[in-house]
């Protein structure tokens, strides 16, 4: 489509095919993939993370590319794909990497995923990696309004792009199986056993909307297994890209794990707990308009309040939808 999309091109093809790849002219094309090896004096720097074409890497299976066009783009490519005899493994470096599955024919799920130290030592799937801490939990995708979470149930789309947060300080490598994910039934719980709510265990979700732009992935709640710091079920915030709206978790108390979450999940409460809530865009003097349209599946003894830290208003969120 026209505008901004995370795209992934599952071939081998020169750095300079790239505006013929896409079929955009060359002076028109605005291609960018994120690179947290790039200085920050190389001039081809965005945001302190993106390399711009023509210094971006060649197209190549497992690779994420940003791209913003105009018109909407028809791929146009001669390369090698990576063939399926065997898996396929890409180095990720630490920090946030764009991937994409380099096998457009075959349909792999997220959590068939396996990542391996760069020590040599035994491959984790990608449950394992995040709770070891080889990766982030949480892998996204983007839409024309902005970020949303990936079920690990999911299989990726060929030809799109997706984020993904590699904490190993070495790195790791990303492995994809050449065989299709197989397919599992899931069993419906029916709606009168979905009613209880267990007060260990709950979440609640905060969506931002402005304009065009729109953000319905941050969550905060409390879990059995969670703790108040840091844990693996908390889930940072991918770097933004072109215009953004953007509803994270702040936390510079967490040491080497500071930064914006889009997850963060607590211990379950005994007495009152607190969340920072941050909103912001690129786009100066909108009206944003923040909402939470769960909250009926919070337990009822939660007592739920929003304070604007600027004016000092505060909300009653059982009492109202959106601020």
């Amino acid at each position: 489509p026209a505008g901004i999309s995370m795209i992934s091109i599952p071939a081998f093809t020169r750095r300079d095919d790239a505006s013929k790849v896409l079929g955009v002219p060359a002076g028109q094309l605005l291609l960018a993939r994120a690179d947290g090896a790039v200085t920050s004096f190389q001039p081809w720097r965005l945001g302190n993370i993106y390399r711009l074409w023509p210094s971006t890497p060649p197209f190549q299976p497992g690779y994420g590319f940003w791209v913003n066009s105009t018109a909407p783009v028809t791929l146009n490519y001669q390369g090698v794909g990576a063939g399926t005899a065997t898996p396929y493994s890409v180095f990720l470096p630490p920090g946030w990497q764009q991937i994409g599955t380099p096998f457009p024919t075959l349909s792999i799920k997220l959590a068939d995923l396996k990542l391996q130290p760069v020590d040599g030592s035994t491959a984790q799937s990608l449950s394992d990696a995040q709770t070891s801490g080889l990766v982030s939990s949480g892998i996204f995708h983007y839409t024309a309004t902005g970020y949303s979470l990936v079920s690990t149930t999911t299989a990726f789309n060929p030809f799109e792009g997706y984020w993904i947060n590699v904490l190993a300080p070495r790195g790791v490598d990303l492995i994809f199986p050449n065989v299709a994910s197989s397919r599992t039934l899931t069993k419906s719980t029916p709606a009168k056993a979905r009613a209880s709510v267990d007060p260990n265990n709950w979440r609640l979700t905060l969506a931002a909307s402005t304009g065009n732009l729109a953000d319905r992935s941050a969550t905060l709640g409390v879990d059995a297994n969670a703790a108040d710091g840091y844990t693996h079920f908390d889930i940072p915030t991918p770097p933004p890209f072109g215009p953004y709206l953007a509803v994270s978790f702040p936390h510079s108390d967490w040491g080497k794990s500071s930064g914006r979450y889009t997850y963060d999940l607590r211990a379950p409460l005994s007495g009152e707990k607190s969340w920072d809530v941050l909103v912001e865009s690129d786009s100066g003097g909108r009206q944003v308009t923040l909402s939470w349209p769960d909250v009926s599946r919070i337990p009822s003894q939660v007592s739920l309040e929003l304070t604007d830290l600027d004016t000092g208003e505060q909300r009653f969120m059982r009492s109202v939808a959106a601020y």
